[in-house]
């Protein structure tokens, strides 16, 4: 006779069998730098956020400020995927006249993720964003208060202003309104990106996101010819 206990540990078996086995087959969609791009229902929830997703002031700009084409990147500087995401999305500024990059900070990774996060927004008011994020990116070692100081003194920034910067509280509670957006968003991982109403996880080749960028002009009506004569005045 089975008694209730032992139903409930053969039932307990039962679901980590096949919990182990759909991991094994890669059905279960956990969060990780390694997960492939992933299509999400962006739409309706890109539209009713739009403007804080592409045309929020205190949210730094890359690329082309006056581009026709405006990628949104929510990223954390301790991920692999971010971090190899970077030069991508630089080559593909370098390639596109017309590309705008809108940086959300969305640190996930544990307290040095935010502490990076904080100081990037920082240097960002001593107008260095572009340069310090891109020197934590290439860090070659996790982002930190090591790598904080290394990229501030590598860009001659103030350092005592950007400490000063860093424990404002309005910079927390940007970062707090970027996680806020993610969540609306459906966005779980980094590096995730949104571009017209698309939202997409995970790392995503040049072509793929060529792709994605030219799919967008031809919903708009344009090309990247036709931007051929916007001359960016950003990094």
């Amino acid at each position: 006779m089975v008694t209730g206990n032992h139903s409930f540990r053969r039932g307990a078996i039962i679901v980590s069998v096949i919990v182990v086995a759909l991991a094994a087959a890669g059905s279960l969609l956990w969060p990780t730098e390694n997960q492939s791009p992933l299509p999400q229902s962006g739409g309706d929830v890109v539209r009713e956020n739009r403007g804080e997703l592409f045309d929020d002031p205190r949210s730094p700009v890359g690329g082309n400020p006056q581009g026709d084409i405006t990628i949104v990147e929510f990223m954390d500087y301790n991920c692999g995927a971010c971090r190899r995401m970077a030069p991508i999305l630089a080559q593909a500024k370098e390639r596109d006249p017309g590309l705008r990059i809108v940086y959300k900070e969305f640190p996930i990774r544990g307290p040095d993720s935010t502490l990076a996060a904080k100081a990037a927004l920082a240097a960002h008011r001593q107008g260095k964003y572009v340069e310090f994020h891109k020197g934590l990116m290439e860090f070659p070692g996790q982002a930190s208060q090591v790598a904080i100081e290394e990229a501030a003194g590598s860009l001659g920034l103030d350092m005592e202003r950007l400490l000063a910067a860093m424990e404002d509280p309005a910079i927390a509670r940007q970062v707090e309104r970027n996680r806020a957006l993610a969540n609306t968003l459906g966005i779980i991982g980094t590096p995730a990106f949104v571009i017209g109403t698309e939202v997409r996880s995970g790392l995503l080749e040049l072509s793929a996101l060529e792709s994605l960028i030219e799919h967008e002009r031809r919903k708009r009506g344009s090309s990247k010819d036709s931007t051929s004569d916007i001359r960016a005045t950003g990094e």
